[in-house]
């Protein structure tokens, strides 16, 4: 996807040429305004959705993304885990769980740049 095309998706101005994934592009749009609009990672990521922009996760949003999107059930119990934190480097990202009731911990481990694509049906 062209830069001017993204832009015009997402309705900004971005003046930059990197890697062109709309969610880094968002990113570092609004990393900027953080500081009185939110948490820029949310922000770009729902604009990316509202706007249906096809896009990747990204090293600063892959924990957000494997929270809101990957539903983690404790193997002993079958509860609902809770994401509890996470790090890594740009090859390989963990996000830990842990279960509220019986204190199991289960840790996911992916590369932060190909880790998830959503792709909207445009039609």
């Amino acid at each position: 996807m062209k830069l001017s095309e993204i832009n015009e998706n997402l309705g900004i101005d971005y003046k930059k040429e990197p890697d062109l994934n709309p969610l880094q592009i968002a990113e570092d749009y609004y990393f900027g305004f953080s500081r009185t609009t939110g948490n820029y990672r949310d922000i770009a990521y729902q604009r990316c959705v509202d706007y249906n922009v096809d896009f990747t996760s990204t090293q600063n949003n892959i924990y957000n993304m494997v929270k809101k999107l990957i539903k983690v059930v404790c193997p002993k119990c079958g509860k609902d885990l809770s994401g509890e934190g996470g790090g890594g480097t740009y090859k390989a990202y963990t996000v830990r769980f842990t279960c509220s009731d019986c204190k199991t911990k289960v840790s996911l481990t992916v590369d932060p740049e190909d880790a998830i694509t959503i792709e909207f049906n445009k039609k």
